[in-house]
């Protein structure tokens, strides 16, 4: 009899403890220059997110490709810096209502001038950790993270301070 309960445990398991989700996320970014000079002031941008997010008790592991936007305004710069990603990479949490988690991605960045003075692109990459409040199918929260695109002559690099939000189907 043990063994019957054991056979139906191990096949039941993981379809009812862990699942599979398509998430689509979306990031509202405030962006703090870290380039080194006082090329740039503040400013803004946007990420859009989309993966699969394995989820067993208290783990989740995301695998995610995307797209990262930030325009960073001009100090001594002769003129703004847009910066766009586009990456793939991995976000881990831990826990089910409230969820710490750090995320690290991978791509391929590129900048842009009105004047074409600091064009460039080069290899992009970003990391940080945040906070979520996961209400099922949808969680909201916040994050702090770096980012940086190896574009010369001077490569943007930034401190991303943002809201984040997911839905998982």
């Amino acid at each position: 009899m043990s063994a019957a309960l054991f056979v139906v445990a191990i096949f039941q398991w993981p379809r009812d403890a862990s699942a599979a989700d398509t998430v689509i996320g979306l990031d509202a970014d405030g962006a703090l220059p870290a380039t080194g000079s006082n090329l740039l002031d503040g400013g803004g941008g946007f990420g859009l997110r989309l993966g699969s997010q394995l989820h067993l008790p208290l783990l989740r592991v995301t695998g995610e490709i995307g797209y990262g936007y930030a325009r960073l305004f001009a100090d001594k710069a002769p003129s703004d810096w847009t910066t766009h990603r586009a990456f793939a990479g991995a976000r881990l949490g831990i826990g089910e209502l409230l969820v710490p988690f750090a995320f690290a991605h991978l791509g391929y960045g590129w900048r842009v001038t009105s004047d074409s003075s600091y064009g460039g692109n080069g290899i992009a990459l970003d990391g940080g950790v945040g906070l979520d409040v996961n209400l099922g199918a949808i969680a909201v929260g916040g994050h702090v993270g770096y980012a940086f695109i190896d574009a010369q002559p001077s490569a943007p690099q930034w401190v991303i301070l943002g809201l984040d939000g997911t839905l998982a189907f």
